[in-house]
């Protein structure tokens, strides 16, 4: 998912299944349910 995102331009990625908050490349993913 990380790299789809990233190969897309998104800016942020909604997931539980990384740590949250943290900087992957370009791309900050967020924990919606913390």
């Amino acid at each position: 998912m990380w790299a789809y995102a990233e190969y897309y331009g998104l800016g942020e990625l909604l997931s539980e299944d990384f740590q949250p908050e943290r900087m992957y490349g370009a791309v900050r993913v967020t924990n919606p349910f913390a």
